[in-house]
């Protein structure tokens, strides 16, 4: 799958990923007010947690997942941001 996105500057600016590199979760904690879907891919293209919430603030247990470089995809109604992630 490709993991080509145009992103949203705006977006961007509002959407804060931590701790990365993370170890057993990561937050995404989001300024924006409409629900958002969620999708984590390894570097093959992989989808490895996805999810959709309406939440301000979100924790996701990566745990579990190989150590390695991940990118977090974030979509809104027609907008999307992808924020590069380390697993460690």
């Amino acid at each position: 799958m490709p993991l080509n996105i145009n992103e949203n500057n705006v977006m961007n600016e509002n959407i804060v990923v931590f701790p990365n590199p993370a170890t057993n979760y990561l937050t995404i904690k989001s300024g924006i007010i409409q629900p958002f879907t969620f999708q984590l891919y390894n570097m093959q293209g992989t989808a490895l947690l996805a999810g959709k919430t309406s939440n301000t603030q979100t924790e996701l247990n990566v745990a579990n997942l190989p150590r390695g470089l991940y990118v977090l995809k974030i979509i809104t109604n027609n907008q999307s941001v992808a924020k590069k992630i380390v697993l460690q």
